[in-house]
């Protein structure tokens, strides 16, 4: 998936480096995420930078009621 220039500017880096343990502390409901490895401690575990992007919500289009609905037939005789 390429991205534009426009839909990567939405993302906002969290403040700090995380380990990798320590990243679904800041993940939740309602965004995209990106994270990126980003160097390492002195004790030699990677640490990431990750960047957020809120979901913009999204319309659905509900069920149109324009008064002229027209009820279903039903199945006739005594077999049915």
């Amino acid at each position: 998936m390429t991205e534009t220039p426009t839909e990567l500017d939405r993302f906002v880096r969290l403040p700090g480096l995380l380990r990798r343990w320590e990243i679904e502390r800041v993940l939740g409901p309602g965004a995209n995420y990106h994270i990126e490895e980003a160097g390492v401690a002195r004790d030699g575990t990677p640490l990431y930078a990750v960047y957020r992007c809120k979901l913009e919500p999204v319309e659905t289009p509900g069920p149109v009621d324009d008064g002229a609905s027209t009820p279903l037939p039903t199945r006739g005789g005594a077999g049915a």
